[in-house]
């Protein structure tokens, strides 16, 4: 499944300084939502000198179906471990 990703958005490769950074997490209450440029593009942004990151993370069961069973090992909030590391990244 191709869910996972990020896109970087910047209007100078070279910046003369540094330039802020905005990370953007979709809302849509962990079901529905997206990151791409269709709904949320970086236009706006790149009239400001912003490096816009959209990211897209697990959604629905994909990303938070949680089991208690210990043999299953699945834990669960894996769309809130995307998050995460995208932050990380």
């Amino acid at each position: 499944e191709d869910c996972l990703y990020l896109n970087v958005y910047t209007k100078n490769l070279k910046p003369d300084k540094p330039q802020p950074v905005l990370v953007w997490i979709h809302g849509g209450g962990f079901v529905v939502g997206e990151a791409n440029r269709d709904w949320f593009g970086p236009d706006y942004f790149m009239e400001k000198d912003v490096v816009l990151v959209p990211v897209q993370y697990r959604l629905g069961v994909f990303g938070f179906l949680t089991l208690t069973s210990p043999e299953l090992n699945i834990p669960g909030n894996a769309g809130l471990k995307d998050q995460v590391m995208a932050l990380k990244w």
